[in-house]
């Protein structure tokens, strides 16, 4: 076998730390791992010029990320054939800000870790402001979903102006007129 360690950049994210080794050439498997840390714009745009794109295209499409980030990445590919890829890690952000204009969404001093693997990703209680209001969201995508069949799944706990909610409910907006102040959803 062999192993590599180093550092470096990649597509403008600092590699702070990669350990790559082959445990034995016949039968063995390979295993990297890696630590990063740069702004989450670079992180998205490393990602959709990655593999994964193919599998989360709409989202990485969608999703507009900027601010501080630091990434953890795993793999582990056992070199025998029809063997599974193992992929796992983790991103923290820290005072980023997301956003994605299909849903009117934008969320700033977003703070939190969001776990992935090859497969999905959940992002559970970020600190977030939205509309200067602080709150909590969660999402979880893949096998991280806590409902089977479910393709996303999302949370956001933080107080909104009624006025905001009832635009989003063009049914209710009879309602206006009645209601005024912001609540804890």
């Amino acid at each position: 076998g062999f192993s590599v360690d180093g550092s470096g950049m990649l597509h403008g994210v600092q590699v702070t730390d990669v350990h790559a080794d082959i445990d034995r050439y016949g039968g063995g498997r390979l295993r990297v791992e890696a630590q990063g840390r740069g702004d989450a714009a670079r992180l998205r745009q490393l990602l959709r010029d990655s593999p994964v794109y193919a599998q989360h295209k709409d989202t990485l499409d969608h999703l507009q990320a900027s601010g501080p980030a630091r990434a953890a990445f795993q793999l582990e590919l056992p070199l025998v054939p029809r063997s599974t890829t193992r992929i796992a890690g983790h991103l923290d952000l820290d005072g980023a800000r997301l956003a994605d204009e299909r849903y009117g969404l934008r969320f700033e001093s977003v703070t939190g870790r969001t776990r992935y693997s090859g497969s999905g990703f959940e992002a559970d209680g970020l600190r977030v402001r939205h509309d200067g209001q602080p709150g909590r969201l969660s999402l979880r995508a893949g096998e991280f979903v806590r409902t089977r069949g479910q393709v996303l799944e999302g949370a956001l706990d933080a107080s909104f102006a009624t006025r905001q909610l009832l635009d989003r409910a063009p049914d209710l907006a009879w309602l206006k007129p009645y209601l005024d102040g912001h609540s804890q959803w």
